[in-house]
């Protein structure tokens, strides 16, 4: 019978010039079109079977070897004026032969008596959308076509598996349910025009009226009592192998790895630690659940935040516990404190929305979001000046207990490794401005032949040892929160080494190609014990050439640091 649809690929109906073709492109399969890879008709035909080798589906053959239709296919394939043949397996009308494949000539049976004269009975009011597909930005199913609003999510990249319905999409991401599989899904048709509420009801009225909409329901007031801690859900953070300096042969699912992996999701990006083990290291190995570490921090704190509520903010010993590191930095909502930042914790509970843009970890990234860098930006240390009246008053309790010979017991404090540091400059030409731990032996010296300003630099000694480290070290107590800012030349290249910034144990960046010019790096601190580190991890491989003679595309292994300088944010 005839249809009342579009096909997935349709193509002009105009009328028949002379016989219809045997050969047809039409098909009711999404089969990819390639050059027939078997039978008789191998290297001379376009077929859209699915027999043809597996590396085909490598992303950097797909698109010369695979495609959408059998025209993109005659095209890529054979030459202007060679006869391009068509071995279609799931054509338009065809029947199933003998052996269970599709016959090239309709049916009697099924074949249309007289084409329709007139159009479909009533048009789609949308356009015909394409395939679903999955997003890997965002990690969900979306559908492939250019409206400005979801279900919308763009035109389908040719490496991403087409789906023709969302259920089919949401099938291969198990881990999620349908609310967070779907990005905002539209109804395929428009829905009913709701009828206007009538302010009074008829005497007698043909049906019940409408009620008045309800208003947006508020949230509920923070109650004294300890509320359950929200946790984030980890179904939605991806496995993958670990980057981190030292964790070899490792899964996790922390947010630190190239932007270039989401790209290519499906090979670097998994939905389970067991997964993730297989595909990457092809057997078991080290795990790391990050986001449950996450949660179970978030619950510390919690239960920490509602003993110090119920203490006063003192422990059992009557010790301040206030720790000025957790409270963020925003945008002072205290009237009159006009472009100010402060780590109080007054604000509004809807900034925990967007926390991300809006709740930094120092007060130089609150100035930068909230008023673009201004140099009038004030800062305003809440936490600090709530810290010192509490050490104020526990000083003059302890003064009424002591006599003048100090601790009961004549110790000192142990020397800690920290270094009291105000701020300062550090451009390698003399004595050291900065405590740098070089390491021991030594994997980062002074360098002479190359230098940002003057004649010296500081760079990494390379190492033959697969998977090595080489760290340069600052350990840092700063009184106020401050920025390390220093000028860096990176002369690496994955998979061979790559340069990363470590601040307190956390990756902050992470850089895998070289440049040849002196860039800018810097890094946010916040005040108290604070370790730096610069490191250059080895691959786990080496060239098989001489790097040294193909050092303009696979660089050297050094990275130099010159003109660094550590300043208190205002």
């Amino acid at each position: 019978p005839p249809i009342e649809y579009p096909t997935y690929e349709p193509w002009p109906t105009s009328s028949p010039v002379g016989p219809p073709p045997i050969e047809t492109s039409a098909t009711t399969c999404r089969n990819k079109w390639h050059v027939a890879d078997h039978g008789k008709h191998r290297g001379n035909a376009c077929t859209n079977d699915k027999v043809y080798p597996k590396e085909w589906n490598l992303p950097a053959k797909k698109k010369y070897f695979l495609f959408d239709d059998a025209e993109e296919c005659c095209a890529g394939v054979f030459s202007k004026g060679d006869n391009c043949r068509l071995v279609n397996v799931c054509p338009v009308g065809g029947a199933v032969g003998e052996d269970g494949g599709w016959t090239m000539t309709p049916t009697e049976n099924d074949a249309t008596p007289k084409p329709t004269r007139k159009p479909t009975v009533k048009p789609t009011r949308r356009p015909t959308m394409g395939a679903w597909f999955i997003d890997r930005k965002i990690g969900k199913c979306v559908q492939s076509c250019s409206l400005p609003h979801p279900p919308c999510g763009g035109k389908r990249p040719q490496w991403e598996e087409g789906h023709e319905t969302w259920e089919e999409c949401c099938a291969t991401m198990p881990w999620l349910n349908i609310e967070s599989c779907i990005e905002t899904p539209s109804p395929t048709e428009p829905p009913d025009p709701t009828m206007k509420p009538t302010r009074w009801p008829s005497k007698k009225p043909t049906q019940r009226p409408t009620r008045l909409p309800t208003k947006s329901p508020l949230p509920p007031r923070p109650t004294k009592a300890p509320t359950p801690v929200p946790t984030i859900d980890c179904s939605v953070y991806k496995w993958h192998m670990s980057i981190v300096p030292g964790e070899d042969q490792t899964c996790t699912n922390d947010e630190e790895y190239p932007s270039e992996w989401l790209s290519n999701a499906q090979y670097f990006l998994h939905p389970t630690s067991d997964v993730c083990c297989q595909r990457s290291f092809n057997k078991s190995c080290k795990t790391i659940d990050w986001c449950a570490g996450l949660n179970q921090v978030k619950v510390k704190e919690a239960n920490e935040a509602n003993e110090v509520d119920a203490g006063g903010g003192r422990n059992q010993d009557g010790e301040s516990e206030i720790d000025c590191s957790m409270n963020k930095w925003h945008l002072s909502t205290v009237k009159g404190e006009d472009k100010t930042c402060t780590n109080s914790g007054e604000f509004p509970e809807e900034l925990r929305e967007d926390d991300e843009f809006l709740l930094t970890s120092t007060s130089h990234l609150c100035c930068k979001k909230a008023f673009g860098g201004d140099k009038d930006c004030i800062v305003k240390d809440w936490c600090a000046e709530q810290t010192k009246v509490d050490e104020g008053n526990e000083g003059d309790d302890k003064e009424g207990g002591q006599g003048d010979g100090g601790d009961d017991d004549g110790s000192e404090p142990p020397e800690s490794d920290f270094v009291k540091f105000d701020g300062g400059e550090e451009h390698f030409e003399g004595e050291f401005t900065m405590p740098w731990d070089f390491g021991d032996p030594p994997e980062w010296e002074i360098d002479d032949s190359m230098a940002h300003s003057g004649y010296h630099s500081v760079t990494n000694i390379p190492s033959k040892v697969e998977l090595a480290t080489r760290t340069l070290t600052l350990k840092l107590d700063l009184a106020a929160a401050s920025t390390i800012t220093c000028k860096m030349m990176v002369d690496i290249s994955m998979p061979f080494d790559r340069f990363s910034v470590v601040l307190n144990g956390r990756i902050r960046s992470n850089i895998y190609q070289g440049k040849d010019e002196w860039s800018d790096l810097l890094v946010g601190l916040a005040p108290g014990e604070n370790t730096i580190q610069f490191v250059v991890t080895n691959g786990d491989l080496f060239p098989k050439f001489d790097r040294e003679a193909e050092r303009e595309s696979y660089g050297s292994g050094h990275v130099w640091l010159d003109d660094c300088a550590i300043r208190p944010d205002k």
